[in-house]
């Protein structure tokens, strides 16, 4: 497991600074779309006109209760737009539904997607092109990213609109559905060089410019950045812990507490639900259980005997007390 070299620790403050300038105009009221906003990303980051939207991906518009576009949409030129994988794996239970096996009801349209599109869009992510087993890399299945993002935005408004970190973000699956979801700016940070190269093509593909990758080791990063919470909402979809790496789920959660301001969002096994919950009134933490998860794991590696495997997801909520 590599860790971050020093370039790497001074790109960490780069962006550390650049994210507390930003914070700092938006509580004086500077509109992040406003001319000269992006200048201060004018920085070897490559982060110049972050928050201008590229005219080559520009997301459509809905102005009708039942989601209808109107007559001025414009359509997208890039592949996202072709026909969709006509099968999504998994299964979302909403922990509030009315029926035990119920399919994430579709809440009020919002301004910019629909959660159709979300998904439409996200089946286009490309998967990890050099899977890592000993970090346990999966893609986040489509299906699920954009139903558990469509909730955290429609349930919670913790999206659009807010700084949102992805922790252990691999080809980018959770980062840019939060994009997509209007938030003002998505960092994600990835240990794995090939994995952050994948999340960069990714991002490059749908034009995305206000999403970063960090090449980090994201157990360092309260230690960088001074456990300094910095982000709106933080998400993960962490390596659920074998042998190898027993615990690091909960690691990974602890770090994201620490580094947020607002709230966590994170995918565990559901067979360690109690242990979740145990740790949450150890830090003194607000937990909530949004969703039951059901996913197929593909075969990813060669030792895997099976096509597929079901694993069961918890996806929680958690804030401070």
């Amino acid at each position: 497991m590599a860790f971050p070299s020093s370039t790497n620790q001074d790109v960490t403050k780069k962006i550390l600074e650049d994210i507390q300038m930003k914070k700092q105009l938006l509580q004086k009221g500077v509109n992040s779309h406003s001319p000269g906003f992006g200048n201060i990303y004018n920085t070897s980051l490559g982060f110049g006109s972050l928050y201008t939207p590229s005219p080559l991906f520009q997301l459509p518009k809905y102005t009708t209760t039942a989601g209808q576009p109107n007559d001025n949409n414009q359509s997208i030129s890039k592949g996202v737009w072709s026909q969709a994988i006509n099968q999504s794996f998994g299964f979302f239970v909403p922990q509030d539904s009315l029926f035990g096996n119920n399919i994430l009801p579709h809440y009020q349209t919002m301004a910019c997607i629909k959660l159709k599109q979300l998904e439409q869009f996200l089946q286009t992510v490309d998967d990890f092109t050099a899977p890592n087993v000993r970090l346990e890399q999966y893609q986040t299945p489509s299906h699920i990213a954009s139903q558990a993002l469509y909730a955290i935005q429609t349930k919670y408004a913790d999206l659009e609109g807010r700084m949102v970190l992805d922790l252990g973000c691999g080809p980018g699956m959770l980062s840019i559905g939060a994009a997509l979801l209007g938030a003002d700016f998505v960092l994600g940070v990835e240990i794995d060089q090939h994995a952050a190269e994948d999340f960069r093509s990714n991002r490059d593909e749908f034009d995305l410019q206000n999403v970063e990758c960090l090449q980090a080791n994201v157990l360092q990063l309260p230690a960088l950045w001074h456990d300094k919470p910095l982000f709106d909402t933080v998400l993960l979809n962490p390596p659920f812990g074998t042998k190898q790496n027993s615990g690091i789920d909960v690691a990974f959660l602890k770090v994201a507490i620490r580094l947020a301001r607002g709230a966590v969002y994170a995918m565990h096994k559901s067979a360690t639900r109690e242990h979740i919950k145990k740790k949450a009134r150890e830090w003194k933490v607000r937990s909530s259980l949004i969703a039951e998860l059901r996913y197929n794991l593909p075969q990813t590696y060669k030792f895997h005997k099976k096509i597929s495997v079901d694993v069961a997801v918890d996806l929680w909520r958690f804030e401070q007390e």
